[in-house]
């Protein structure tokens, strides 16, 4: 090899390092067959509180959760037979015995003589922090509209149901569980369910709430349209409330 080409391959090593050692997600490469760790580099040390030689010294199955085990093993021939390349929140255990979450890109390769298994690994653990968060909020959201007098339901753009309160229900005279995806407009009559279409469809248009009076079964209800926008701006769903003023 010429000196010229020597260089390049020095140079072309030296960036592969850099960019190995720089990233912000970890990497690791296991044994397919043994399930050893071969390599790791900082941010997966990182990731599991371990130096690179501690993690060398372990396999697959030290760094996960025992009750978790199975999943984790199922996951990893997956990958490793080329059946999958992407695990989504699969537990590990760091080595001060806190669980992190990490999404895992894989696939195999050829690894001093072995077939290994390279892994990509981001940690999920605040997004999925993040969701459970959203999911106790909105589960006490909807405890309290539960209890209200005022009928609620939201909608997508098409008038499917995608949740309603049990004052709705109980005016609809349906079960909740009927309710849920069925189309808002099937079940009010004809007259109404063009009226109530088309008011959904001008909040859709402007992006913007509103509010208006109709009859509905002999009532007179005060209703209000909230549009709910998606981050580029797009309207997916309608938050509809709706209040009987009949005697008031």
């Amino acid at each position: 090899m010429d000196v010229g080409a020597e260089e390049a391959l020095r140079q072309s090593r030296e960036e592969l390092q850099a960019i190995y050692d720089g990233m912000v997600d970890g990497i690791q490469i296991a044994d397919a067959e043994t399930r050893r760790i071969l390599r790791a580099n900082p941010a997966m040390c990182r990731m599991l509180g371990y130096t690179e030689r501690e993690l060398l010294g372990k396999c697959v199955p030290d760094l996960h959760p025992p009750e978790r085990l199975a999943e984790v093993l199922a996951a990893f021939s997956s990958l490793a037979e080329g059946k999958s390349s992407f695990v989504p929140n699969l537990p590990f255990l760091r080595k001060d015995g806190t669980v992190l979450f990490a999404d895992v890109g894989a696939r195999r390769i050829a690894f001093e003589g072995r077939c290994g298994v390279i892994g990509f690994f981001r940690d999920s653990t605040p997004r999925m922090q993040a969701e459970e968060v959203l999911r106790n909020s909105e589960a006490n959201v909807w405890a309290i509209l539960n209890a209200s007098t005022e009928s609620t339901l939201l909608i997508d753009t098409e008038g499917r149901i995608l949740a309603a309160n049990d004052e709705l229900a109980r005016r609809f005279g349906r079960r909740l569980g009927e309710l849920m995806g069925a189309c808002v407009y099937d079940l009010l009559p004809p007259d109404v369910a063009e009226t109530r279409a088309a008011r959904a469809a001008q909040a859709i248009r402007s992006g913007q709430p509103l509010r208006f009076e109709d009859e509905r079964f002999g009532r007179t209800i005060d209703s209000q349209i909230y549009p709910i926008l998606d981050g580029s701006g797009q309207v997916t769903r309608l938050a509809v409330f709706g209040r009987d003023i009949t005697e008031e």
